[in-house]
């Protein structure tokens, strides 16, 4: 999975070129979908880690 982790993210015309010549269409639609679903979830992740911290940071100082 290395190759494909130095693949940038491609959309369009070169994006199915792209998977014409590495013979893998649904694995790496699949790759694409699944990193946009990843990075959406950590930007949550992250967002709700800071939130909970300040809110703990404010409880513990009751």
């Amino acid at each position: 999975m290395g190759s494909r982790d130095d693949q940038p993210l491609r959309h369009g015309p070169t994006s199915s070129a792209w998977r014409a010549v590495s013979g893998e269409p649904d694995g790496l639609a699949y790759w694409e979908i699944s990193q946009a679903i990843f990075g959406f979830c950590r930007w949550r992740v992250a967002a709700l880690v800071s939130i909970l911290g300040v809110l703990w940071q404010r409880d513990a100082r009751l």
